[in-house]
């Protein structure tokens, strides 16, 4: 009996036999704990790379998942999980290129494993508001961690070249790396909450309305993160930084974020006072 570790819309361990499974019946067994009605709402991801479920003759084991795997589990439209899958099939080489990405993220990561990379290639030493380093665990955090902010990177230059389709799949794939590593070590850094900003950036950018309920969820994260680590209303890194705010800009994208989500799902009030906080912001 093997074990599979599930982070996303559902958190848990579901035992199973490896040989026996398919990722149908993984999706259907995690839909069912997660609530969600249709299997097919269910994506899933494994070492970066979606789960499909093909002619359904292979097991889990041919697929190459092993015991103690993580999944990670995210709940998608039924229509935008089916052309998800027929994309995947259709774009090879998009896959390819996604797959080269994650590949040298990885190697990176095993190159480095002291908590920094060279400062000409990528800088990766993180501190929390109060300047100090964080200390990132064991190997397996220390991985995680820059296999995240490598992927967060390459995003990030997905991202000024208008590839918000491939940005968004790679930040997904660096969603995934950040989840592998102990909470504890993220608490207090702001790189994963500034992640999910940019994943609800992109749904702004492809203007996918079908987003919006994982959007707002995904909001509602990041403020938290951000308050956690900025202090309320920035009031932490105010007190640290002399009055200066370096991370206004974040706070501005993130209340105008707020406020289109708010406008779709009909919260007109609440809307305007983020709008209205965004732009009181950027007038500063």
């Amino acid at each position: 009996m093997a074990k599979l570790r599930i982070a996303g819309t559902w958190v848990g361990v579901i035992d199973l036999e490896l040989e026996n499974w398919t990722v149908a019946m993984l999706r259907e067994e995690v839909a069912k704990r997660s609530n969600a009605q249709r299997p097919d709402s269910i994506n899933l991801i494994s070492a970066g790379k979606v789960l499909k479920d093909g002619d359904g003759s292979q097991n889990l084991t041919q697929l190459g998942i092993r015991n103690n795997a993580k999944i990670l589990a995210t709940r998608v439209s039924v229509d935008e999980g089916k052309s998800l899958e027929q994309e995947l099939m259709a774009e090879e080489e998009r896959s390819r290129r996604l797959a080269r990405v994650k590949a040298a993220a990885t190697a990176l990561s095993k190159r480095h494993v002291d908590g920094s990379l060279p400062i000409e290639d990528f800088n990766i030493e993180l501190e929390n508001q109060g300047g100090q380093k964080v200390q990132l665990g064991t190997e397996t955090d220390q991985r995680a961690v820059m296999m995240g902010l490598m992927l967060h990177e390459n995003a990030k230059n997905l991202l000024t070249r208008q590839l918000y389709k491939d940005a968004l799949e790679v930040l997904t794939m660096g969603e995934e790396a950040f989840s592998l590593c102990d909470p504890k070590v993220l608490e207090f850094i702001d790189n994963v909450p500034i992640l999910q900003i940019d994943m609800v950036w992109c749904y702004f950018l492809l203007r996918d309305i079908s987003w919006l309920s994982v959007a707002g969820i995904r909001l509602e994260k990041a403020r938290e993160g951000l308050e956690r680590c900025h202090g309320k209303d920035c009031s932490r890194v105010r007190l640290l930084q002399a009055g200066c705010q370096p991370e206004l800009a974040l706070h501005m994208r993130l209340e105008l974020l707020e406020g289109v989500v708010a406008y779709h799902n009909g919260q007109l009030d609440k809307s305007k006072k983020a709008l209205t906080s965004a732009q009181a912001k950027f007038s500063q």
